[in-house]
C-alpha cells in the first residue's frame, strides 16, 4: 500500500504555536498533549509521543509532527505537517500508510524507560516501543536525528507540499 495524504485545515488552533515548539533546523520529542493541534483527541489517544522536526531558511519552515501511534502491538509513525511562508501558514496534511524504509516496526516487551519528554513535565516510556523507534536524544539538530527512518517521514511531507505548491 502506498502513502496517501489527507488535507487537515488548522481551524480551531493556533496553526504559529507550531514554530515556537522547536527552534530553526531542530527536532524535540513531546508527549502527546502537550502538542497543538488540529489532531482528533481519538487519534492523540493511540500515541505515545511526537516528534516534530523543523527545517527551513530564510521566510519558509517546515514543520513536521511524526506521529508515533500504537495500531496491534506495532509502532507506526503518521507524519502531520504543514509549511509556513513568511508567517502565513498552509494546511497541513497528514500521511496515511507511509511507503519508507522502517515506517513501522515492532514493540518492546523490557524496554529502556525513557527520559522526560517535555518541559511542561509529562513523562513518557517507551513502553511498547522498539529501541530504535524514538531518537535516541529528546532534541537536538534535525541533521543528527537518528533513526534516519524520522528523516525520510519529514521528506515525505515536505515534498508533497512542494509537490501541492507547483501545482
Amino acid at each position: 500500500m502506498s502513502t496517501w495524504f489527507q488535507p487537515i485545515p488548522f481551524e480551531g488552533c493556533d496553526a504559529f504555536a507550531w514554530l515556537n515548539l522547536v527552534p530553526p533546523n531542530s527536532f524535540r520529542v513531546f508527549a502527546p498533549d502537550a502538542v497543538p493541534g488540529p489532531f482528533s483527541p481519538n487519534l492523540i489517544e493511540k500515541c505515545a509521543a511526537i516528534l516534530i522536526m523543523r527545517s527551513g531558511s530564510e521566510g519558509e519552515d517546515y514543520v513536521v509532527g511524526n506521529l508515533y501511534r500504537r495500531d496491534k502491538g506495532a509502532i507506526d509513525q503518521m507524519p502531520f505537517g504543514s509549511l509556513f511562508v513568511s508567517g502565513s501558514s498552509s494546511a497541513g496534511i497528514l500521511a496515511h500508510h507511509g511507503d519508507w524504509d522502517a515506517r513501522t516496526f515492532s514493540g518492546s516487551n523490557k524496554p529502556p524507560s525513557y527520559c522526560e519528554i517535555s518541559e511542561i513535565g509529562s513523562k513518557g516510556y517507551e513502553a511498547g516501543f522498539a529501541t530504535l523507534g524514538l531518537p535516541q536524544q529528546e532534541s537536538g539538530s534535525i541533521f543528527d536525528i537518528n533513526p534516519k527512518s524520522n528523516i525520510d517521514a519529514f521528506s515525505r511531507i515536505v515534498g508533497e507540499i512542494r509537490d501541492g505548491r507547483s501545482r
